[in-house]
């Protein structure tokens, strides 16, 4: 079957991660904002990280059901519990509703990320998974940019308007979900994709270390890079939509936060194809300088450059991204842990993103949005720093296999 064929039969599932991002990823969009309004901002970063680090805890566990219980019925029944955890807004604003919306949002932010994933995986023909998988990052990413296009219409207005906002999203999500045909088959029977892993961490810590060593100073270089990246993103969700909801910005920031995403689809294949061809040692160096440089400074242009340099951020973060995950590709002949890896890569950046809001929330206050932003980057110059010293005696082939797939990780909550 053609893969158009395949995106047409899987129509309610697209529709369903387009509408999950465009109404989970408005959420999270405003927790900052509606937290604040109940709660020190120190306590909603606080809360906000907590949630995360919660999801990172129990992602074991969402990965036993799903194998259980399938992923399109753990998927619906998720997904409610998100629905549900919107509409607890109708009932106003307070520290109980806040805490109850972020708690039932994150159990569908839990199964969203592995059970999607997994049944997109199931679904999609062998020997084009890989576009399969481009195909559903670039509906996320759509679902993102929807939602900061939203969000400058409902940051302001009271928890009745944004609770119904979120419900009719959420809904619209639940129920093309409900429409999405059954999988018939495990994806780690089918093993469609090597890196798709979730269920590689219940066998984790043992092997986890030996994995890492066995390919440094490449792996641990990508650990880092990841773990700084979901920093400075996890700061950046949480300290724009609180800057522009203090006033005095224009409207154009609220969905100036989708240049993250557009960043990727626009230059996602471009950066691959240069890495095919250069040499990944100065991809890398420069990739991290322009990412450092640019994250570092983007906090004090809370106007139209914001654009420019949170296009250029990206644009160093996914070209030290895609090199060293290349590199990798032509270091480990076997590929018999590229899993494992990967495992500890959305480990760290779990934890990134857990830490992210929490310093914000720290920080905020007494720093302000642009110097929360520039120091939490200020680990990316330490990265590229370890980088330039760790790699400067070793070499890459620039060649790599162009059937190789290299993943990607999310500029936004995930």
């Amino acid at each position: 079957m053609k893969k158009g064929s395949y995106i047409v039969a899987l129509l309610p599932f697209w529709l369903f991660v387009l509408f999950f991002k465009f109404g989970a990823g408005l959420h999270y969009t405003l927790l900052s904002t509606l937290g604040a309004q109940v709660f020190p901002v120190w306590i909603v970063g606080l809360c906000v990280g907590g949630a995360a680090f919660l999801q990172m805890l129990l992602d074991v566990p969402a990965g036993y059901l799903l194998d259980r219980f399938g992923y399109t019925r753990v998927l619906r029944i998720s997904t409610f519990v998100f629905v549900v955890g919107a509409t607890a807004l109708f009932f106003g604003l307070t520290p109980i509703t806040f805490i109850t919306t972020l708690l039932l949002a994150e159990i569908g932010w839990l199964f969203f990320g592995p059970g999607a994933n997994a049944y997109m995986l199931s679904k999609a023909p062998a020997q084009a998974a890989g576009k399969f998988i481009g195909f559903f990052h670039t509906v996320s990413s759509a679902g993102i940019v929807l939602a900061t296009l939203l969000l400058t219409f409902v940051i302001d207005k009271p928890p009745i308007i944004i609770a119904g906002a979120l419900t009719i999203l959420m809904s619209l999500a639940f129920a093309t979900i409900l429409f999405a045909p059954k999988e018939t088959a495990s994806v780690h029977a089918e093993r469609k994709s090597i890196r798709h892993t979730y269920y590689i961490r219940r066998h984790f810590i043992g092997n986890v270390l030996a994995s890492i060593r066995k390919l440094n100073p490449v792996s641990g270089i990508l650990i880092l890079q990841s773990f700084v990246a979901a920093l400075f993103y996890g700061s950046i969700w949480f300290s724009i939509p609180l800057a522009f909801a203090e006033g005095g910005l224009n409207s154009f920031l609220g969905w100036g936060l989708s240049i993250f995403d557009l960043a990727v689809v626009l230059l996602g294949s471009a950066l691959g194809a240069l890495a095919d061809k250069l040499e990944k040692r100065r991809m890398i160096f420069f990739g991290l300088l322009l990412f450092a440089i640019a994250s570092s400074v983007i906090g004090f242009t809370l106007n139209a450059w914001f654009l420019v340099l949170g296009f250029l951020a990206t644009a160093g973060d996914e070209m030290a991204s895609v090199s060293l995950w290349a590199w990798l590709d032509r270091l480990d002949k076997t590929h018999d842990q590229d899993g494992l890896l990967n495992g500890t890569i959305v480990l760290f950046e779990d934890l990134g993103w857990t830490i992210g809001p929490i310093a914000a929330g720290f920080l905020f206050v007494p720093a302000g949005a642009a110097w929360t932003i520039t120091l939490c980057a200020a680990p990316i110059f330490i990265v590229w720093i370890l980088s330039s010293f760790l790699l400067r005696n070793h070499s890459s082939n620039p060649h790599i296999d162009p059937t190789v797939e290299i993943p990607r990780h999310a500029r936004h909550k995930s």
